[in-house]
């Protein structure tokens, strides 16, 4: 089912569905860097912020970016806190996932935030990497080039919680290919 069917409607979240025909076309099971750039693409509101859906956002976060910290033209990373087995609320205290100083390069997302133009002028998540990890690497190490990147997870003690859950599927599956990113064309964040 479609996930609007599962959680119901709300204002404030825009739901994009895509037909399972059209996603079938793709040689991958699931197809991350196009499905966020799909949600880049349809956004309207000022910032895009990336997170895996098995993470929990946390009110310093929000008492942050109310605050206006965010500053236009930045790009903020932080990696993220692991709850413990069972544990699904915001939860300090915690073990780190990876710590607070550690950058985007050698560390899983917490969050990736960025204005909505800055996504899009650089066209967004390299869509050659279909399989998994490395995307963040990729698209960090593009953006870097223009924009500067604000490792902020020690300014606000890192707010961001990955649920527990187990992680048998890595062995199996295709990694992505560093080697090969060209720069999406102009049909980005598209399904044709």
């Amino acid at each position: 089912d479609p996930v609007l069917n599962v959680i119901g409607r709300d204002p404030r979240v825009a739901h994009i569905h895509v037909n399972q025909a059209k996603a079938k076309v793709f040689a991958t099971p699931f197809y991350e860097t196009k499905a966020l750039n799909i949600a880049a693409r349809a956004a309207e509101g000022k910032w895009i912020g990336r997170m895996d859906q098995d993470t929990i956002i946390g009110k310093r976060f929000f008492d942050w970016f109310a605050a206006g910290k965010a500053a236009a033209g930045s790009v903020y990373f932080s990696p993220r806190r692991q709850l413990p087995e069972g544990v699904m609320v915001e939860q300090d205290g915690n073990n780190y996932n990876d710590a607070p100083t550690r950058t985007a390069y050698n560390s899983a997302v917490g969050i990736l935030l960025m204005g909505r133009e800055t996504w899009h002028s650089q066209r967004g998540y390299c869509e050659a990497l279909k399989h998994f990890n490395h995307m963040e690497v990729e698209f960090l190490q593009r953006l870097e080039k223009s924009h500067p990147i604000r490792f902020f997870a020690p300014e606000i003690d890192m707010p961001f919680y990955h649920i527990w859950h187990g992680r048998q599927d890595c062995v199996t599956r295709v990694q992505n290919d560093l080697g090969h990113c060209p720069l999406n064309g102009e049909d980005w964040g598209l399904l044709t």
